[in-house]
């Protein structure tokens, strides 16, 4: 396999046309090729096709296109993308300031949006028997029901329980029934729902102070 690289040399430069192919793997960034006019110290309004892969790194400039096989861009080892990602035009899109995901989706309303489907986990403590504490929540206006499979550990008594809650809404009352609740024979927690500010909250009144609730949610949009 041919390799083409090209380097900088001392303080002077390589000075490449505006479109540059390399039907070969290439080296790109402050050691690689510069820009046609001679000075920039990064790759700028060049188009580079590398058909077998690209190396090297650093700043890349405006009007900047590096194609790999045409349409697919390989990498390798650790990276960190910042800011939202869209993909095909919302197909996948990644909202990274709201740890967000959506698929069919360019505005994901909970960790994973598929369509009309949000999915997604949480977990909270309890510390105390207080009634109706927040065990998670949710905008009534972007979703109408869910479905809840919760999990509890009462690390006060040494206990497991599991069921799981449908609910559903009307813009003004919560309807919620709870079934298939598996224990070891004591209730950990009665739970019920409300609406507050436009948010649907699932609450929960624990037998014992201390809890570790875990609860995995299926929304449906309103």
């Amino acid at each position: 396999m041919s390799i083409l690289t090209v380097y900088t040399a001392e303080n002077r430069v390589t000075v490449l046309d505006n479109s540059v192919v390399v039907n070969a793997p290439a080296v790109i960034g402050p050691r690689g090729p510069r820009g046609a006019n001679g000075s920039s110290l990064v790759l700028s309004n060049t188009f580079v096709v590398a058909g077998d892969g690209i190396s090297g790194g650093g700043s890349l400039s405006a009007n900047v296109t590096v194609a790999v096989n045409s349409t697919v861009v390989r990498t390798t080892g650790n990276q960190n993308i910042a800011g939202n990602k869209n993909f095909s035009s919302g197909v996948f899109y990644i909202d990274a300031a709201n740890s967000k995901v959506g698929i069919n989706q360019t505005n994901p309303k909970i960790d994973l949006q598929i369509g009309d489907v949000g999915l997604g986990t949480y977990s909270m403590s309890t510390s105390s028997t207080l009634p109706n504490q927040i065990i998670d929540t949710w905008s009534s206006l972007h979703f109408r029901s869910a479905k809840y499979q919760v999990q509890i550990y009462s690390s006060s008594a040494n206990e497991y329980e599991i069921s799981e809650i449908f609910l559903i809404h009307n813009d003004s009352d919560i309807f919620i029934t709870e079934y298939a609740v598996v224990n070891q024979g004591t209730r950990l927690m009665e739970f019920s729902a409300s609406l507050f500010n436009n948010n649907v909250r699932l609450t929960g009144t624990p037998t014992y102070a201390v809890n570790q609730v875990k609860v995995f949610r299926t929304v449906l949009s309103a």
